[in-house]
């Protein structure tokens, strides 16, 4: 028992000297070695220097402008890495790896802050161009101050909101947050030009303007100016509406387009579109060639409508004289309302009407007359119905045709 005692002591013995005397394999992987974050200024010129650095190190870095390899460089006897500019320009964190026989040896990390003493200048964007009064729409302004890297400034840099709208002035204080401020803008009641601008450190945006166009249209009023009241069918009436204004009483835009719906007395439709200006929309129509009752209404489409307007026009023509000689018809000279011969070219139709067919013809005026000559070929001789009419005015009578 005491012999197996004494060769395990034996055995245990060797164990350890073995271990003891084995060589260690230097070619084990290194713990790597983590530093202390560094910070910087975009735009600082950044330069590594480590105290020992072994014999064909790189440096490994990545950041936001992507990665890249740098190899160490002496200046005044020492031995350092200088990371390119555009590395050191951009905000943010870069990570870099000591690299010496395949093995990341040393690592760390940069943090860039923005150059907050340096607003380079003020990004700003303002949309939509263009809103309607009334304090229900608004344009948006969303501003960002960035030091002349282009790298946004701090969360919670004050950035002013200036507008002024027809000479009134007002400011809205602001601080950024994820590198912008942004700031919802109504309309005022009025329509005009809205200017905004922001300022952060001294620096200002350029001057935005939105229009502010007036609102929708309200209802309004027609009239008709025409020289006379009768149906000559050759002078012109004006048809125009009321300043049209919104709700709030801006005059609406310019070019709005007015929409006039005539209707006569035997129902037929007529159309006719103005356009404002000075919020005014006008229109013309000739006078009718014969006596009828004109009911005008007005809209603009989907918006605003104006109540009815009726005119009346009266028969320019009360009489007029005709004779037939053989087979030739004289109708005139036809004379208007003020005794006055019916326009140059006022159509004066003919209708004659027998057993033996129509005989429908239309001439025009000529000094207040016309002639008409009976062909033989349509106008046969014998009993005939014969119709004249002149501006709404008809005269009818049975004559006899003769061969």
């Amino acid at each position: 028992m005491q012999l197996k005692s004494s060769i395990a002591l034996v055995i245990l013995l060797i164990n350890l000297v073995v271990i003891l005397l084995w060589p260690q394999d230097h070619e084990q992987e290194q713990e790597v070695r983590q530093l202390e974050e560094q910070t910087h200024v975009a735009g600082d010129e950044i330069v590594l220097r480590f105290r020992e650095i072994p014999s064909g190190a790189t440096l490994f870095i990545r950041g936001g402008h992507g990665s890249t390899l740098l190899f160490p460089e002496e200046k005044d006897n020492k031995i350092q890495f200088t990371l390119p500019p555009v590395y050191a320009q951009k905000k943010g964190q870069l990570s870099y790896d000591l690299i010496a026989s395949d093995k990341v040896v040393m690592s760390g990390k940069i943090s860039i802050k923005p150059n907050e003493n340096n607003v380079e200048r003020m990004e700003a964007y303002l949309g939509p161009s263009s809103i309607t009064a009334g304090g229900g729409d608004f344009t948006q302004l969303v501003a960002m101050p960035v030091d002349n890297y282009d790298n946004t400034l701090f969360d919670g840099t004050p950035v002013t909101v200036r507008t002024q709208f027809k000479g009134q002035e007002n400011s809205i204080s602001l601080s950024t947050a994820h590198g912008f401020v942004h700031q919802d803008i109504f309309s005022p009641l009025e329509d005009g030009k809205l200017l905004v601008s922001a300022v952060s450190n001294g620096t200002s945006s350029t001057g935005m303007i939105t229009k502010v166009y007036p609102h929708l249209a309200t209802g309004f009023s027609i009239f008709a100016e025409r020289p006379h009241k009768y149906a000559d069918g050759d002078q012109i009436t004006l048809l125009k509406t009321s300043i049209i204004k919104d709700r709030y009483g801006n005059i609406v835009s310019d070019g709005t387009q007015v929409e006039f719906m005539i209707q006569d007395s035997d129902s037929t439709l007529y159309r006719a579109v103005g356009s404002t200006i000075n919020g005014m929309a006008t229109t013309q129509v000739n006078h009718p060639r014969a006596a009828t009752t004109l009911t005008i209404k007005a809209g603009i489409s989907g918006i605003a409508e104006s109540a009815p307007l009726v005119v009346d026009y009266l028969a320019a023509v009360n009489n007029f004289e005709y004779r037939l000689r053989e087979r030739t018809l004289t109708v005139g000279p036809v004379h208007a309302f003020m005794g006055q011969r019916i326009p140059q070219g006022t159509p004066i139709h003919l209708k004659l009407q027998g057993a033996n067919g129509e005989y429908v013809v239309t001439k025009y005026a000529d000094d207040g007359m016309a002639t008409f000559v009976l062909p033989v070929e349509q106008v046969a001789a014998g009993t005939w119905e014969i119709n004249i009419m002149v501006l709404g005015k008809v005269q009818s009578k049975m004559i006899n045709i003769a061969e």
